[in-house]
């Protein structure tokens, strides 16, 4: 039986599982020197009000992890892009945009624990930075399109052709401004940067075809169409209400992430009972 690619593939996307982690991020940095800095910060950004906690939530969990040296050098970039995303989101002046990310990323390596990331950029252009992003995402879940999409005619439910077909559309973009036209975007560099020619076939090709729909094979001339568009009904039926299911339990890409969660805040929970009896 083919598997029909869904939920549960999204959620192993490196992608899923790191914006996931920043979305959640952590609640204990309340009493962290960096905290009450940071929130009185956002609170003086019209449109960052709203998404402060979440700010602060993710600023938590850079730090903690910093601070128990569990944090991967890897989610400097996925901080970056997480953040600049939601100012850009929130903030209409991209000269505001820019001073607040410089402003968080100073009141965080400033927090008693050395250098924790750097941005990438310290200013934000929304066309360039939109792209960058872009760009970056695709490249970081590549990996993982490719081991689903290695089959003949691969079947994916529709929550997984969107999500892959986004970025198909904007790789296609990109490859003819940076490429075929050859303009001088600024995004062009990290397009080059991330994507070489060797990835070009992959990222300008792939699809999925929609589960419950027949595909239009060779066996059709052969009698047998019937008999495949049947079998996709009946896998369909099935996997959806499964891949729905899964879908719930692992919402994001949390998966995997269990044990290392519960290490860190096992020895915040300690560190704070410390504290705490201390003050007693």
């Amino acid at each position: 039986m083919s598997e029909i690619l869904g939920n549960s593939q999204l959620g192993y996307l490196r992608t899923k599982y790191n914006y996931y982690s920043l979305d959640n991020g952590y609640t204990y940095c309340k009493e962290d020197i960096f905290y009450n800095e940071a929130e009185l910060k956002l609170s003086t950004y019209m449109g960052l009000q709203k998404v402060s906690e979440k700010i602060l939530k993710a600023m938590c969990y850079m730090y903690t992890k910093k601070k128990y040296n569990k944090l991967k050098s890897e989610m400097c970039n996925f901080f970056y892009y997480w953040l600049g995303d939601v100012l850009l989101n929130n903030i209409n002046d991209k000269i505001l945009t820019s001073e607040s990310l410089t402003s968080l990323y100073s009141i965080i390596n400033s927090a008693g624990l050395g250098k924790i990331c750097d941005p990438l950029n310290y200013y934000i252009d929304k066309d360039i930075f939109k792209n960058n992003k872009l760009i970056f995402d695709y490249s970081e879940d590549y990996e993982n399109y490719k081991l689903d999409l290695n089959k003949p005619n691969p079947l994916c439910n529709k929550s997984y052709q969107e999500y892959l077909q986004t970025y198909v559309n904007k790789y296609k973009d990109l490859h003819t401004i940076c490429e075929i036209e050859n303009q001088d975007k600024k995004y062009c560099d990290a397009f080059r940067k991330y994507f070489g020619t060797k990835k070009h076939e992959f990222l300008y090709n792939w699809t999925c075809y929609l589960e419950g729909t027949a595909l239009k094979v060779n066996l059709i001339g052969d009698g047998h169409g019937k008999e495949v568009e049947k079998a996709q009904l009946k896998r369909s039926s099935t996997a959806a209400r499964e891949d729905e299911l899964n879908g719930l339990k692992e919402v994001g890409g949390v998966r995997g992430a269990e044990s290392e969660e519960k290490e860190v805040l096992g020895r915040v929970q300690a560190e704070n009972l410390r504290g705490a009896a201390w003050n007693r």
